[in-house]
């Protein structure tokens, strides 16, 4: 069964309050998140999701494990 993505590829969420929002089935391919409050949102069912944990607040944020390679990147750790 094949999806319909909801595309938000560049969307700019900075300085934005995104607390509780749950972001079904989205493409998050370049949106940038800086200064941005994502307490208890959902990005469980998102793609391409790129987040600096220094420069957001993410208590209580929900990802699936396919996120886990965008969460880690600042930090440059190799996963396989």
């Amino acid at each position: 069964m094949q999806t319909d993505w909801f595309d938000l590829s560049n969307v700019d969420f900075s300085s934005s309050d995104l607390t509780q929002i749950k972001f079904k089935d989205c493409n998050l391919f370049d949106a940038t998140f800086e200064n941005t409050i994502l307490d208890k949102t959902d990005f469980f069912n998102t793609q391409n999701v790129i987040i600096n944990l220094d420069k957001n607040k993410v208590k209580g944020a929900v990802f699936n494990q396919n996120n886990l390679r965008g969460l880690l990147q600042q930090y440059d750790i190799i996963m396989k």
